[in-house]
């Protein structure tokens, strides 16, 4: 072999080494970043084995199949949190085993931010936990988290993703009138059922175990995912939701569960929410107010806008305690009463309207069942001294807050690309505490302030998303009253009216 030679099969072997000690650091600095959860070796890989190029890797189509394997060391009080990642129509399955020491294991499963969706912990120190099945409430990633109540340890997670064909319950609601059944069949299982709301319109949801020892309870999410409220033990052991408001239209999601280890056949049922009745202004009325089971009655009233209405509810029976609600044609909660103690009556001294539709007066007792008496008195947009017509970029208007929790509507016409503001503050002495909502041209509800400067309430350079008619919505809180002033601003538009033309 000449010198040449032997020379290039040298710069070879430098070159293999300094590669393979670049990979071993690679690997090393790989493995240091590592989450804490490490490889489960004593159990079958997801996959085994490198298929042919030519062979497409199989995706069974039925049956669990295993997608996540770890090991997760445990302190007590301490939660070990992992991704998990989650699609509308494949449930799953977590699995649980304490591997080392004396471990109660807990299961949770959390949405991004810590709002938890499921939870699981049955079993002694020592022993299993298991989520049999739960169904996402939405695609995306979700939290799979890990913790211990007794000693420290090593746990094994297995995570299975199941086959829509092996779903026990959940499903889609075709309507606010269906009833859907399912059953339950292993510990700490999750149905994830799909309810198209409009905006507006009321409807209730009854979960029924038809299992002898069957306890359910369900938790409800807006369209865009975002907690709503929970129901559990309102009839018996059953949960029931009664004259839920949609304020957004859209599919609502409602997780439904089995409270403890028993296991069995159920039913769910969404029907649209009754009406008691048309409100007849300025006639005095008696309605009764159900509060256990707690249920609200709810009435209708046509309104104009900027016309008014004061309310009055006073109790009948001595021990019922009245909360006064009222919504908007859109679902939008605009005035809430809860003044008085029980036995005491509540008034809405003054609502002005801010559009033209049908509102709802909702009636709740929070302590006895008994009967309410209530009486409507309607008010015409002219003999409202306050409220009405703002220009943006214009003038702004005095107004006073007579009597403590009045609610007047300014509305302004708005294009999309605007850049508002709106500012309402105290004039002279006023200690008055003020503050506001806004909504757009739609109905939507945009955005609510109080106390950004001192008491005021304040939107500096606000973007309009759609050209139409805003409506602010301007009341006092915590029972004080007095003179204010009310500006909308616009950066792009004259700092007052234009001249009026003389040609």
């Amino acid at each position: 072999m000449n010198v040449a030679s032997r020379f290039i099969i040298l710069v070879a072997l430098i070159l293999t080494a300094c590669s393979a000690a670049s990979s071993e650091e690679a690997q090393q600095t790989a493995t240091a970043s590592a989450p804490t959860a490490t490889p489960w070796p004593s159990l079958e890989a997801v996959l085994t084995g490198a298929p042919e190029p030519s062979t497409p890797i199989p995706t069974p189509d039925t049956g669990p199949v295993l997608v996540e394997q770890y090991r997760v060391q445990l302190q007590p009080n301490v939660v070990a949190l992992f991704p998990l990642q989650g699609t509308i129509d494949r449930p799953v399955r977590v699995e649980v085993i304490v591997l080392s020491g004396n471990v109660d294991p807990a299961i949770e499963i959390n949405k991004p931010g810590g709002r938890r969706l499921a939870f699981a912990n049955y079993s002694a120190p020592g022993q299993p936990e298991v989520i049999g099945q739960f169904q996402f409430p939405s695609g995306g990633f979700f939290e799979l988290g890990f913790s211990t109540l007794a000693d420290a340890g090593e746990i094994g997670v297995s995570v299975y993703q199941l086959d829509p064909a092996e779903l026990e319950g959940g499903g889609v609601f075709a309507s606010t009138q269906q009833e859907l059944t399912g059953s339950i069949e292993h510990p700490a299982t999750f149905h994830t059922f799909r309810i198209p709301a409009n905006r507006g319109e009321r409807f209730d949801v009854v979960a029924t175990a038809i299992a002898e020892n069957l306890d359910l309870l369900f938790e409800l999410y807006a369209p865009d995912g975002t907690y709503i409220t929970a129901r559990d033990d309102n009839l018996g052991k059953n949960p029931a939701l009664w004259n839920f408001m949609p304020n957004v239209t859209g599919e609502y999601t409602l997780v439904l569960s089995n409270f403890d280890e028993n296991i069995g056949d159920y039913s769910l049922l969404v029907s649209p929410s009754v009406s008691a009745g048309a409100i007849e202004l300025g006639r005095r009325s008696e309605i009764e107010l159900v509060g256990v089971p707690r249920r609200s009655s709810w009435l209708t009233l046509s309104a104009r806008a900027l016309d008014g209405i004061e309310v009055e509810v006073r109790p009948v029976s001595p021990r019922v305690d009245i909360v006064l609600q009222i919504y908007d044609p859109f679902g939008n909660l605009i005035a809430r009463v809860n003044d008085g103690a029980i036995g005491d009556p509540e008034t809405l001294p003054l609502l002005q309207f801010p559009v033209d539709g049908q509102y709802q007066i909702e009636l709740i007792t929070l302590n006895e069942t008994g009967f309410v008496e209530y009486l409507v008195r309607g008010q015409r947009q002219v003999d409202i001294e306050f409220g009405g017509r703002i220009v943006a970029g214009g003038f702004g208007q005095e107004g006073s807050i007579e009597q403590p929790g009045s609610i007047y509507a300014y509305v302004f016409d708005g294009q999309e690309g605007d850049l508002i503001g709106v500012d309402a503050h105290a004039v002279g002495r006023s200690t008055v505490d003020l503050a506001f909502s806004l909504y757009g041209p739609n109905g939507e509800f945009i955005v609510a302030r109080d106390n950004d400067v001192g008491f005021d309430p304040v939107i500096d350079r606000l973007e309009l998303t759609a050209s139409g008619q805003y409506a602010v919505l301007l009341t006092s809180v915590n029972s004080t009253s007095g003179d204010y002033d009310i500006f909308v601003t616009n950066p792009t538009a004259p700092a007052t009216p234009p001249p009026p033309d003389d040609n």
